[in-house]
């Protein structure tokens, strides 16, 4: 459950003494407190994993979060950050030495996620016909990942240049509080039947080969795996030039 887990720090000690683990991996502010029990219980490596921003420090300057992830230092033994981005953070914010951290960018299934000849229609999407321009994000539609940017950014689009709307299509996978939001403001700007948000799917693959360019508004992000997954698809994207963004 949320918060500190003192209380089940005995049961993660027998656990880890009776698994003799080599190896412990936490990830993020929300697992790193069981780096002790396992320090306790004798597993000689633990290991830290950084893969994102917390949703309450968007930008890495919470010092509560700093404190707390300097409070246990020494109890890990090395540290992953995904991103360049957010091993600066582990170096300059939090003090951790650099021999002791390694950063490593997520990897891609290139089987799986791959470039296409010309663009392929999306199971379900109704916009078909030839000559059309699809804009696409996909994702959780949650605060940090603010795809009202996007809907106002497609909106302003259309008010810039009317004559997009012949051409012009924006499809938004995922589902969430935003998603209601996002479509609210298509239908007050009379636009909700250039747009297509037909909730969350599992077919992520299939859909990128039907869009054109992939855009990532969010306002954090570690190391994003949708933007690895455009471009290995051999998408053009565009994105806020947040966490490791740029990078990528």
């Amino acid at each position: 459950s949320p918060g500190h887990a003192l209380r089940i720090y005995p049961r993660l000690f027998r656990l880890f003494r009776t698994l003799r683990p080599a190896i412990v991996h936490t990830r993020n502010l929300g697992a790193l407190e069981l780096v002790v029990p396992a320090w306790a219980a004798g597993v000689p490596v633990r290991i830290h994993g950084e893969h994102g921003r917390d949703v309450g420090d968007l930008d890495g300057s919470n010092k509560k979060y700093q404190w707390v992830r300097r409070i246990y230092r020494p109890f890990v033994t090395h540290y992953i950050a995904l991103s360049r981005d957010l091993e600066h953070y582990l170096l300059s914010k939090v003090g951790i030495s650099k021999g002791s951290i390694l950063q490593i960018y997520n990897g891609v299934d290139a089987e799986r996620f791959q470039p296409t000849e010309n663009r392929q229609a999306i199971e379900g999407c109704p916009f078909r016909e030839s000559g059309l321009w699809i804009v696409g994000t996909v994702g959780r539609m949650q605060t940090v990942k603010d795809q009202t940017t996007l809907a106002r950014a497609f909106i302003r689009a259309l008010v810039m240049a009317p004559e997009l709307k012949e051409t012009l299509r924006l499809v938004m996978i995922g589902d969430g509080p935003l998603k209601e939001q996002a479509q609210v403001l298509l239908q007050q700007a009379g636009v909700s039947d250039l747009a297509w948000m037909p909730g969350e799917r599992n077919d992520v693959p299939a859909i990128l080969r039907g869009l054109d360019c992939f855009v990532l508004p969010s306002l954090a992000e570690g190391i994003s795996n949708t933007i690895l997954e455009a471009m290995a698809t051999g998408l053009p994207v565009v994105a806020t030039d947040v966490g490791g963004n740029g990078e990528l």
